[in-house]
C-alpha cells in the first residue's frame, strides 16, 4: 500500500480485486494460459533486531518519579498497555514531545540503502466502513521486475491469494475461481483495467519521496517496547496535496488536507510499524525481514484459468 495516498478501504486489496471483478461476467470454460517464470530464492528467516539503549528508565508505578540513565533527555511516560514510553536515546538526545528535523529524519529512514529497503515481509490490517481486512505478504522491489505475494482475509470473499511476478498478476478467489485456481492478468489486461502495478502500492522509495515533500512536522512521541524490541515512536503530519503531487497522483475529492502517521523506527533505522486513520478506516502495517530474499513463484500451468468473461 502506498502509505499516504490510497483512499480506498482496503488499499492494495481492493486495487487488486477491482481489476478482477471489473472483468467478470458469465464464466466460460476455464482455459489454460501460459504462466510466467518464477523468481527469487528461499525466504530468509526473520532475525530479531538487537535492542539498544532506549533512554531514561521509568520511576514509580503512578508515574510520579522518573529516573535518569545518563544525559539530560527529559521525562518518560508510561502507556496504558504497559509498554515503556520515554525519551529518545538517539545521538541528538531529543526529548519526548520535541520536534524533529524532517531532513534528518528522512535521511535516517533512507540510511539502510536500497539493498535492504527493497525487500521485506509485511502484515497489514484495515478496519472501518463495515469492513475488516487483514493481509500478510512479502515483496522484493529490487531490480527491474518487482515481485510480491500476499494473502488477504476478506469477509465477503474469504481467503484471497495474490501473486505479482514478471509484470503479471495472479488472483485466486475461491468463490470465483475455485480452490487453488488462479486468474492471470498480464500487463495488457492490467493496463486496460486502468490499474497500476500492485507492487507500486508498497514501494517504500516512493513513500519516502512523498513524505519528503508533504511532511509539515515530525514529533518524537517517545521510546516504546514493541514485541520485546526497543523502538522510537514518531508522529508525522503530512500535507496530502503536496505528497500526492510528489508521487505523481492527482488530488481526490474528500481527501483530508492532512494525515497524521504514527511511525515506529528500530535501532537499525528501519521503519517497523506505521499506523494512520483516513476516510474512517484505521490502517496498521508492521514490516519485518528487511533485506531478506523472498521466494515468489507463479502458479502451476494446470492451475491457471482464463478470466471469466475475458476475450
Amino acid at each position: 500500500m502506498k502509505l499516504l495516498t490510497k483512499t480506498r478501504t482496503s488499499g492494495l486489496a481492493v486495487a487488486g480485486l477491482a481489476l478482477v471483478l471489473a472483468g467478470c461476467g458469465d464464466s466460460d470454460a476455464p482455459e489454460v494460459v501460459e504462466p510466467s517464470q518464477s523468481q527469487g530464492s528461499d525466504e530468509g528467516a526473520d532475525e530479531p533486531v538487537d535492542e539498544g539503549d532506549t533512554g531514561d528508565e521509568t520511576g514509580d508505578e503512578d508515574g510520579g518519579d522518573t529516573g535518569d540513565t545518563g544525559g539530560d533527555t527529559g521525562e518518560e511516560t508510561g502507556d496504558e498497555d504497559g509498554g515503556d514510553t520515554g525519551d529518545s536515546g538517539d545521538e541528538g538526545g531529543t526529548a519526548a514531545g520535541s520536534d524533529v528535523d524532517k531532513d534528518e529524519f528522512m535521511a535516517r529512514l533512507k540510511a539502510p540503502g536500497n539493498d535492504v529497503l527493497g525487500s521485506f515481509a509485511f502484515d497489514m490490517s484495515m478496519e472501518g466502513q463495515g469492513q475488516n481486512i487483514t493481509m500478510t505478504g512479502q515483496a522484493d522491489m529490487r531490480g527491474n521486475s518487482p515481485a510480491m505475494e500476499a494473502t488477504m482475509e476478506i469477509a465477503e470473499l474469504g481467503q484471497v491469494h495474490m501473486i505479482m511476478l514478471d509484470g503479471s498478476m495472479y488472483m485466486s478467489i475461491p468463490e470465483m475461481t475455485g480452490e487453488g485456481k488462479y486468474i492471470r492478468m498480464g500487463p495488457e489486461e492490467l493496463a486496460l483495467g486502468g490499474g497500476e502495478d500492485p507492487t507500486s502500492a508498497i514501494d517504500m522509495e516512493s513513500t519516502w519521496d512523498a513524505w519528503d515533500e508533504g511532511t509539515t512536522s515530525i514529533t518524537l512521541v517517545g521510546t516504546e517496547q514493541i514485541e520485546g524490541e526497543s523502538m522510537e515512536h514518531y508522529t508525522l503530519n503530512v500535507d496530502t496535496a503536496a505528497a500526492m503531487e510528489a508521487s505523481g497522483q492527482e488530488s481526490v475529492a474528500g481527501m483530508p488536507d492532512t494525515i497524521a502517521y504514527d511511525v515506529w523506527v528500530d535501532d537499525n533505522d528501519l521503519m517497523r510499524k506505521v499506523a494512520f486513520d483516513m476516510a474512517d478506516v484505521k490502517t496498521e502495517m508492521t514490516i519485518n525481514s528487511w533485506g531478506e530474499d523472498v521466494d515468489v513463484q507463479a502458479p502451476a500451468e494446470s492451475d491457471l484459468m482464463e478470466m471469466p468473461g475475458g476475450r
